[in-house]
């Protein structure tokens, strides 16, 4: 792991599956990250393998805005080392991320690296929410007790009702107070 430099800028639109098919604002995006030093990058024996961004606009608190690693990296143990130099690198008390309902690796991969399930938010995607993980790492831990009553604990996992949406997360017990 190594912060990106401004001559990785080209290699990592090219693992950057949204940026290699030609969206200028992610290439934009990209090129900003690398300037500023703030993207972090994996490194293998074939170049560049991924890539992850930790920005502190999120109410002032670390935030995993990017974690992108290349197709032919994947389910390689890339992503969850990406999260882990953000969790240890990351500046604020409390370092949350956000994936759409519809990214089950992200998901899969947060759960397994013990991120916590904090929340849900319709409206940024058209039918395909978005859920917001807390690292363990940070702050308190396991021991908070998430606001606004959308959870439950139910024998180790949090069912979570939104409108249409129903799913149930697997992570260490949480106490889900209502606060409504």
């Amino acid at each position: 792991m190594r912060r990106a430099r401004p001559s990785d800028q080209q290699v990592l639109c090219g693992v950057d599956v949204v940026a290699d098919g030609g969206d200028a604002e992610r290439r934009a995006s990209i090129g900003r990250w690398c300037e500023s030093g703030a993207a972090v990058v994996a490194e293998g024996e074939d170049g560049l393998l991924g890539y992850c961004v930790v920005e502190y606009t999120f109410f002032g608190q670390g935030f995993v805005a990017m974690l992108m690693v290349a197709p032919s990296a994947r389910r390689r143990g890339v992503g969850r080392r990406l999260l882990d130099a953000a969790a240890s690198s990351c500046t604020t008390e409390k370092l949350f991320t956000s994936t759409n309902v519809s990214n089950r690796p992200m998901q899969g991969l947060l759960e397994r690296a013990g991120w916590l399930p904090v929340g849900l938010l319709h409206g940024l995607d058209a039918g395909d929410p978005e859920l917001f993980y807390l690292c363990p790492r940070r702050g308190r831990g396991p021991e908070w007790t998430v606001p606004g009553g959308f959870g439950r604990t139910i024998r180790g996992a949090h069912a979570y009702k939104c409108g249409y949406l129903s799913i149930a997360v697997r992570c260490p017990a949480v106490n889900m107070a209502r606060s409504m």
